[in-house]
């Protein structure tokens, strides 16, 4: 999700690599440490990426249906109505591996 949002109408895709910086990634591991945190930073990663949406884009509606469905299913936790968790600009990348680490993490505890 994460990945998207900055690679969503970005250019530089095209002609360069798009990526976060070490540090801004350790900031944002930092400040998700609870199912609460990464539910809320996933919410506002939805948030921002429908303010890239742009209305005249072949699949606009589609995107910005699933990316309401994300809110929705992230809603139920309390920190989404607060501002966005950030430690620094552009940290959101990060939240995509931290979703799968975590839901490997669960299938594991599941299966033993």
């Amino acid at each position: 999700m994460a990945t998207l949002v900055l690679c969503y109408n970005n250019l530089r895709v095209f002609s360069g690599v798009v990526k976060i910086r070490r540090g801004q990634a350790v900031a944002l591991m930092m400040a998700c440490t609870t199912m609460s945190d990464l539910k809320a930073i996933t919410y506002h990663l939805a948030q921002e990426l429908l303010t890239k949406i742009c209305p005249h884009a072949p699949l606009a509606e589609e995107t910005r249906k699933k990316a309401c469905e994300i809110m929705m299913l992230c809603s139920d936790s309390p920190k989404c109505q607060s501002a966005p968790i950030r430690a620094t600009p552009n940290l959101y990348p990060i939240v995509g591996a931290a979703a799968i680490v975590a839901v490997a993490t669960y299938a594991a505890v599941q299966t033993v």
